[in-house]
């Protein structure tokens, strides 16, 4: 029993229950809220993404920080494909919400340059600038010590 490693099997369970979780939190928020609070896992991932990067030394910990951020910023483009689905109809539509989500704007309006094309005509409406200032601030911060 000495030379068993369960690290990996921790860190397995918590990315599975991350990813599980966050299902349920993708739909009931775009039931309730629309796609309005995108935003929201952006900046859960962002703050799970500083938190594992600069505070904790704990590899276990830091991995599953990483999953929980990376589960958080895939929850962005899964809060829109759920809007989606629900004008599919294979999600019920919440008839209490006063305040239905607005259609991504055409090009030439204000805010049109927050929204990308459909994806391989699937999806659309997804807020590519979200994902571009996250890699353009991954791309420029650099791993190693300054001293």
């Amino acid at each position: 029993m000495e030379n068993l490693h369960f690290e990996g099997l921790l860190i397995g369970v918590a990315t599975f229950l991350i990813i599980g979780i966050f299902h349920p939190i993708v739909i009931k928020m775009e039931y309730y809220t629309g796609t309005r609070y995108w935003w929201t896992f952006l900046v859960a991932g962002l703050i799970a993404l500083l938190v594992g990067l600069f505070f904790v030394e704990n590899i276990v910990l830091n991995a599953i920080l990483g999953a929980f951020a990376f589960s958080a910023f895939w929850g962005i483009g899964e809060l829109f494909q759920q809007e989606k689905r629900v004008q599919k109809g294979w999600f019920p539509c919440n008839p209490k919400r006063k305040d239905p989500p607005p259609a991504p704007p055409k090009g030439g309006e204000i805010g049109a340059h927050l929204y990308s094309p459909p994806m391989g005509g699937v999806g659309g409406g997804l807020p590519s600038r979200a994902y571009s200032c996250l890699f353009h601030f991954l791309s420029h911060t650099s791993l190693t010590s300054h001293t």
